[in-house]
């Protein structure tokens, strides 16, 4: 029996299991061999395919394009009439920019008032408090100065204050000028009382020399005894001047004293009531500052201004002369900033889902096929689940953030807009086809194992 070739082996063996006989065929071997190197480097080829090539496992979900700031509603306060619509539906505005201006006749009139009398009792305590410190001059605060450059009623307001000031410090000063020239008088008078009384204890003394050699010569009987009672008398008279001038010196100091008690209480009444004054003063201002602000805050109001950039929808006004009432949405600013995907993450996927994950975007909103996937970052991952009110479907939300290199690779066509439909795909791992066919196996062996 002849020897075969294992090839051979093979190809008999084939033979048997088909039924058939390559034999009768010319160079069937050649194809059998062929075939056979094929399968071969197919399942091999597929094998290491299957074991070494990574394949991306993926959450799936639905999403739409949303801005990181909010849609904004613009409401009024207080309401009012329209004056002047500056916008229009659809319109790009910037922060700060005009929309609508509202009739501002009452609001205005009620800040004027309010304004008006703030600068007259804040010029009435700048006049007092350089009355208090005495000051030469009125120093006004900076507030009214840049007033006063640009609104001629307070700068009256502030030269009627000057005039007051001059006026109640020449009063002040003359009355006190009167007082101290009187005193100024009574020590001028006492002056010459003093001098009086010297004169008068010199006099004394030598009468009362006198009146010693006088008696001495009397008891001799050298004179006569009225010569002596004639310089008693006048030594008597003498000592009453003398005591009327020491009483009229004590009278004297003590209407100084009365004096200068008077200059002082007219000090301190004057600050007493200037106090009082600016204690007033305060607090009415305090309360005006308060009002102030608030119609203030009003009369700005009238005129209402976009809060961001963004552009003009669903604007509800229409009408000049209309009226808004308060709290009335009249148009809403979507605003123009970076885009994410707001992503919803079936409960099934939220514990491969996290932040840091990359995200694979598709544009279903557009049916051209030339729409590229964007790639993205999930930039933060709910921590409750949330219920879809119409469907009743819990989900998780996930914010993603995309890479704005690939945003320049879209087309005109395809700008994308807050509330486009998008569906994403989280990158959660990457695995083989083997990994993929074996680990259910894998893992039934080790319940299997595991169950007792």
């Amino acid at each position: 029996m002849d020897e075969k070739y294992p090839v051979e082996k093979e190809v008999s063996g084939i033979e048997a299991t088909l039924g058939v006989s390559f034999a009768k065929k010319p160079n069937s071997r050649f194809f059998v061999t062929f075939g056979l190197i094929v399968l071969v480097v197919f399942f091999g080829g597929f094998a290491l395919w299957s074991t070494l090539a990574p394949i991306e496992s993926a959450a799936i979900a639905s999403g739409k394009v949303v801005v990181t700031g909010n849609r904004r509603t613009i409401q009024h306060l207080e309401g009012g009439i329209v004056q002047r619509i500056n916008v229009r539906d659809g319109e790009n505005v910037h922060k700060g920019q005009l929309l609508i201006s509202l009739e501002n006749t009452q609001s205005q009139a009620a800040f004027k008032l309010t304004q008006g009398e703030l600068y007259r009792l804040m010029s009435i305590e700048a006049r007092l408090s350089s009355e208090r410190d005495n000051a030469k001059s009125i120093t006004f605060d900076e507030k009214l100065e840049q007033a006063a450059n640009t609104d001629p009623k307070v700068k009256a307001l502030m030269n009627s204050q000057e005039t007051i000031f001059k006026t109640n410090q020449a009063s002040f000063l003359g009355n006190i000028s009167i007082l101290e020239q009187q005193i100024i008088q009574l020590q001028e008078q006492i002056k010459g009382a003093q001098s009086q009384l010297k004169s008068t204890i010199r006099q004394y003394n030598l009468i009362q020399e006198e009146v010693a050699a006088v008696k001495e010569l009397a008891e001799k009987r050298l004179i006569e005894k009225p010569k002596l009672l004639e310089l008693q008398r006048s030594a008597a008279r003498l000592q009453g001047i003398r005591g009327e001038t020491v009483s009229k010196i004590a009278v004297l100091n003590q209407k100084i004293g009365e004096t200068k008690t008077k200059i002082h209480t007219m000090k301190a009444d004057r600050l007493k009531e200037i106090l009082s004054q600016l204690r007033e003063s305060h607090q009415r201002i305090a309360d005006l500052m308060k009002k102030e602000i608030i119609e203030g805050d009003v009369l700005k109001r009238t005129e209402i201004r976009s809060p961001q950039n963004g552009t003009i929808v669903d604007m509800k006004v229409h009408t000049i002369g209309g009226v808004i009432k308060s709290g009335e949405p009249l148009m809403d600013i979507v605003p123009e900033e970076q885009l994410v995907i707001d992503a919803r993450i079936s409960p099934m996927d939220i514990d491969i889902v996290h932040k840091g994950l990359i995200a694979k975007v598709d544009l279903i909103a557009f049916k051209t096929r030339n729409t590229p996937t964007l790639e993205g970052k999930v930039i933060s991952v709910s921590a409750d689940s949330f219920t879809d009110e119409t469907t009743g479907e819990l989900y998780y939300k996930a914010k993603i953030e995309l890479d704005e290199s690939q945003l320049s690779n879209l087309s005109k066509a395809q700008e994308l807009y807050p509330g486009m439909p998008v569906q994403v795909m989280v990158i959660t791992d990457n695995r083989t086809l083997f990994s993929y066919l074996t680990t259910p196996v894998i893992d039934s062996f080790g319940r299997a194992f595991r169950e007792q």
